[in-house]
């Protein structure tokens, strides 16, 4: 049988581009995170003080400790943060606990460090004060429903944390308790489906992850897949209210080890004057 040279081009084309796609999804863009840089003045942070940088990361899965994870802690050491935030889903399974710990570790030491849980680290079997307890001995605070007042820093600043929202854990009165509208407020929470409960509350800034960012982007098109209590958003800045909310695209991957047009990110945040 004989292949026309206009069928043998579209055929070479087509098996090219497949080839492409799936080095591109599969491969470079989960190996090639992307750092996101966004400057926030405030009125509340002293005129004339330093800046504040602050790092998110979120949606880690981690399923080993290999040379990704090496990098990513590399990376984020590179970066220098003064607060580092993480937002939960870290581990699907209890047997990737040391693993956690491992890549934990390798965070910087000399900087501050809060974490909140996700629906993920629940499923695992891991225990909350397991979590707690790991994090602690590495100086990361994990927030369960409470709030931290940052004195060391240059301007007034707290931290509100909440359980997984996704499951519905998060105690807003608790985790909002005595917490003053003088201060930068910055709440950390692992889904972005709790914006609506913000609306009436002193929050400044809410950063959370749990979306991956859809994992798979076509220009125009709403992503095939998110997890449940997405609420529609997807990644990057929204407002609901006056309420500012930034939704980090996560480092690993849910369900599927796939990434097109939606590289994993690291956030930084400039706190300043405004």
């Amino acid at each position: 049988m004989t292949i026309s040279r206009r069928k043998f081009i579209a055929a070479t084309a087509i098996a090219g581009g497949a080839g492409a796609f799936s080095f591109d999804s599969f491969y470079w863009e989960n190996h090639h995170p992307e750092i996101k840089t966004y400057k926030w003045p405030t009125e509340k942070w002293p005129k004339g003080a330093k800046s504040l940088r602050m790092l998110l990361i979120a949606d880690l899965h981690l399923k080993e400790f290999g040379s990704y994870e090496k990098k990513i802690a590399g990376k984020i050491n590179e970066l220098k943060p003064e607060l580092l935030v993480l937002a939960g889903d870290y581990i699907e399974a209890n047997d990737k606990f040391d693993e956690l710990n491992e890549f934990l570790a390798l965070l910087p030491s000399n900087c501050l460090k809060f974490a909140v849980l996700g629906n993920w680290d629940h499923w695992s079997g891991i225990k909350v004060k397991e979590f707690s307890s790991a994090f602690s001995k590495l100086g990361i605070e994990l927030l369960d429903n409470e709030n931290k007042t940052l004195v060391s820093l240059p301007g007034p600043f707290c931290i509100i944390g909440v359980d997984d929202p996704t499951n519905g854990w998060e105690k807003m009165d608790k985790a909002f308790a005595k917490v003053s509208e003088k201060n930068f407020n910055l709440f950390l929470a692992h889904s972005p489906n709790v914006i609506t409960k913000i609306t009436e509350l002193p929050v400044d800034l809410l950063v959370c992850g749990h979306t991956h960012g859809g994992q798979v982007r076509l220009p125009g098109i709403k992503p095939f897949w998110l997890p449940k209590r997405c609420e529609g958003y997807i990644a990057g800045f929204y407002e609901k209210e006056g309420r500012k909310m930034y939704v980090n695209r996560g480092l690993g991957n849910s369900v599927v080890p796939i990434r097109f047009l939606c590289r994993p990110e690291i956030t930084v945040f400039e706190i300043c004057p405004k």
